[in-house]
């Protein structure tokens, strides 16, 4: 999950701001590389704060059952081309 105003903390945010702080980071010194962890290859779904909250509140009011409601996506991104969009993104 992700939100507007995010944890960018190093010790305790989540893929997507950890991955913007690394590459703001490595571009401020100009570094060649970038520190980050495994190849790349991982895949990871994400929802937006604001999404999940809307799925919560839409799930009560429409579903009476019991059973379990998934509010993901069921689009997998890969941890290596979420690294080449921030770059994009911020200019390197």
């Amino acid at each position: 999950m992700y939100e507007h105003e995010d944890n960018f903390k190093p010790h305790s945010s989540h893929v997507i701001p950890t991955l913007i702080r690394k590459v703001y980071e490595a571009q401020r010194r100009g570094d060649k590389t970038l520190p980050v962890w495994g190849d790349g290859s991982p895949t990871r779904e994400f929802l937006y704060s604001t999404d999940v909250a809307r799925g919560i509140v839409v799930g009560t009011q429409l579903y009476s059952n019991q059973d379990l409601i998934n509010l993901r996506r069921n689009y997998k991104v890969f941890i290596c081309n979420i690294v080449k969009l921030i770059y994009k993104l911020i200019g390197s």
